[in-house]
């Protein structure tokens, strides 16, 4: 359940006005996230480790990819 709660968490700092890309690299190594959705207020952000696979104009969805 502590493990949830802390994902939750983490998740709530990503996804505040602007995306925190600082955060992708903890969300791969500690979780295994593969793929990020971006609503309507983050349309437009990207980091270096997101790939987009789709876009409605309303959400998006990435692919994470590690970096060197």
């Amino acid at each position: 359940m502590l493990n949830w709660y802390n994902r939750v968490r983490l998740l709530q700092w990503f996804y505040r006005q602007t995306i925190d890309c600082g955060l992708l690299g903890d969300f791969m190594d500690e979780y295994g996230v593969t793929h990020i959705v971006l609503g309507p207020r983050q349309l437009g952000q990207s980091c270096p480790e997101m790939r987009e696979r789709y876009n409605d104009g309303h959400y998006a969805v990435y692919v994470l990819e590690s970096q060197p």
